[in-house]
């Protein structure tokens, strides 16, 4: 066998990059070389490492021999998903106890090649070795739901946007290749998730709040289900033995006026979103429609997802894990939780 070079540590958050130390507020460093360590610990291949979940999800993952999927030098196994299957036989020739795939996109215009394309690849390459357990990292969007209550698992499938698409049909892959290969299949749907590196509405939201351009809609609240990345990586260790489709939220229903006020106080900035009438909300998204500096305060399309609530149920989740605490998402946007490891920058 080629000698391969010492294991090197980084610390980076940069897309697409391979996170292989970390440091959280009670300070964790994990680190991890590129070939196999003791044979004591269980191993771990993760995709998505240097995501949003990945962030919170490496260091819990301490005790493991973490070996991370993605497109950097840096990898342990680089390969880019959305053009090929990684080969795992070289080095990785006895397996994985557990495949964590995390790795994924918001973006319609990559949603078929890396949600769904990228996946079909992933598993591919499993073929050629040993897995034990498998937990894919899917969302909400499969439900393709603009409102509603208290959505529960067995709800039916579908969505006119590519991501939610190419969730679903990854989704049927996982489950397909995990019942062909006698695998222990986990498929969890986060609502929003909040954290370090997060996108999507939450990161736009937090951006206007925190530059006073955020405008709430009197006498039109509406609530969300939200969830930390934090609890969502908590999560993947304890649900992975026992499989099964679970959504995932904290178990509250957020009012978005509340989590703009979190937003606000976050790290004490103290800023209170403007309040505005319904008819002038209205009236405002219509001039958002039509000029783009507008927009980027107010749309129709924006206006309608502040005043119109989706709520997913996790029951299912809570029975099977009765003893777990979420963290109120809320309560850690605006850092009046004090049992969340808040880090320092």
């Amino acid at each position: 066998m080629k000698r391969l070079p010492p294991p090197k540590s980084i610390r980076t958050s940069t897309p697409g990059a391979c996170v292989r130390s970390f440091s959280v507020a009670i300070p964790i460093t994990v680190t991890h070389p590129t070939y196999p360590i003791p044979m004591n610990k269980k191993r771990v291949l993760v995709t998505g490492a240097s995501g949003l979940l990945g962030h919170y999800l490496i260091p819990i993952l301490k005790d493991w021999e973490i070996v991370v999927l993605g497109r950097s030098e840096e990898c342990g196994i680089q390969c880019d998903l959305e053009q090929k299957k990684p080969h795992f036989t070289d080095v990785f020739s006895t397996g994985f106890d557990l495949v964590v795939h995390a790795a994924g996109t918001l973006d319609n215009a990559r949603a078929i090649s890396l949600n769904l394309d990228g996946t079909r690849h992933l598993l591919e390459g499993l073929k050629e070795v040993s897995v034990r357990q498998f937990v894919y990292i899917s969302s909400t969007d499969v439900y393709g739901k603009n409102e509603g209550a208290d959505i529960t698992e067995e709800d039916h499938l579908w969505s006119a946007d590519k991501v939610g698409q190419s969730k679903a049909l990854a989704e049927e892959e996982v489950r397909k290749f995990c019942d062909e290969m006698g695998i222990i299949c986990t498929i969890l749907r986060p609502a929003t998730m909040f954290g370090k590196g997060m996108k999507g509405w939450g990161q736009r939201m937090a951006g206007q709040v925190l530059v006073g351009t955020y405008l709430n809609v009197r006498d039109a609240d509406a609530a969300v289900s939200l969830v930390t990345a934090y609890d969502v990586a908590r999560l993947i260790p304890l649900l992975a033995p026992v499989g099964g489709i679970y959504n995932v939220t904290d178990g509250l229903s957020h009012s978005l006026q509340d989590l703009a006020m979190a937003m606000g106080n976050n790290r004490g900035r103290a800023k209170k979103p403007f309040f505005l009438p319904m008819k002038w909300a209205k009236l405002l998204g219509r001039l958002g429609d039509r000029l783009p500096l507008i927009d980027r305060i107010l749309d129709t399309r924006e206006l309608a997802r502040r005043t119109t609530s989706l709520t997913f149920s996790s029951r299912k989740l809570r029975e099977a894990l009765p003893d777990f605490r979420f963290h109120d998402t809320a309560a850690v946007v605006g850092r009046t939780d004090t049992d969340f490891p808040y880090e320092d920058d």
